[in-house]
C-alpha cells in the first residue's frame, strides 16, 4: 500500500511539473536598473506574438554576434511561442523580453521545432533577424511575429509595437525604462550579417 501511494505521488508530480507554465526567462525583469549606467553595455527590448500560443512545436530565436561569422552562439534564446511560456498579453499569446548586450551588431537565427527531441520531425530556420545596439543605448527592435502560430507554413515578420511594448516593459521593471528607448528595427536578411 505504501508503494501504491508512493507511486501516485510520483504521477502527480510529474504531471504537474509537465504541466508547468513557466515565467519569461529573457524578461525585462531580468535586467538589473542600472546596465546603462557604466555605459559599457546596451540594453534591447523586443516582443514575441503569435494569434495563440503552440504546443506540440516550440518557436525559438537564438543570439549569435555578427563579428563572429555565424559560429558565435551566445547561449543566449528569446522564446517565441511555446504554451507553457507565460503571455504579457490578453489579445494573443507572446512576451515582451530584454538583453543587455556589449555595443555591436547581433542577429537572431529563428526556428521553429518539434518538442519531443525524439521525433523525426525536422526544424522549420527562418532567415537571420539582424540589429545593432550601442553603448549606453536601450533600443527598441520590434516584434516577431509568427503569422500562423507554429505550423510549418508560418511566415516571420518584424512589426513595429513600440508604444504597446515599452508601456508593458515599462509596467513589469520601472526602474529600468528611465528614458524612452531609441526605436531601431531589426531586418529580416538572407544570410548572416557581417559585422563591419
Amino acid at each position: 500500500m505504501q508503494s501504491v501511494r508512493f507511486l501516485l505521488l510520483i504521477t502527480s508530480s510529474l504531471f504537474l511539473y509537465g504541466c508547468a507554465v513557466w515565467s519569461n526567462q529573457t524578461g525585462v525583469t531580468k535586467i538589473p536598473a542600472d546596465a546603462l549606467d557604466t555605459k559599457k553595455t546596451g540594453v534591447v527590448i523586443l516582443s514575441t506574438a503569435a494569434m495563440q500560443p503552440c504546443w506540440d512545436e516550440i518557436a525559438l530565436a537564438e543570439l549569435y554576434d555578427s563579428s563572429n561569422k555565424g559560429v558565435g552562439w551566445l547561449g543566449k534564446r528569446v522564446m517565441m511561442n511555446h504554451g507553457s511560456f507565460i503571455s504579457d498579453f490578453k489579445t494573443h499569446y507572446g512576451t515582451v523580453s530584454g538583453l543587455e548586450l556589449k555595443p555591436g551588431k547581433y542577429y537572431f537565427k529563428p526556428q521553429i521545432s518539434p518538442t519531443d527531441y525524439l521525433s523525426l520531425g525536422t526544424k522549420k530556420e527562418f532567415d537571420p533577424v539582424g540589429f545593432e545596439v550601442n553603448a549606453g543605448e536601450m533600443v527598441y527592435i520590434g516584434e516577431l511575429f509568427l503569422t500562423n502560430n507554429c505550423k510549418r507554413d508560418s511566415q516571420l515578420e518584424v512589426r513595429d509595437q513600440y508604444e504597446r511594448d515599452i508601456e508593458v516593459a515599462a509596467k513589469q521593471n520601472p526602474s529600468l525604462i528611465k528614458q524612452k528607448p531609441v526605436k531601431r528595427l531589426m531586418e529580416l536578411r538572407g544570410q548572416i550579417p557581417a559585422a563591419e
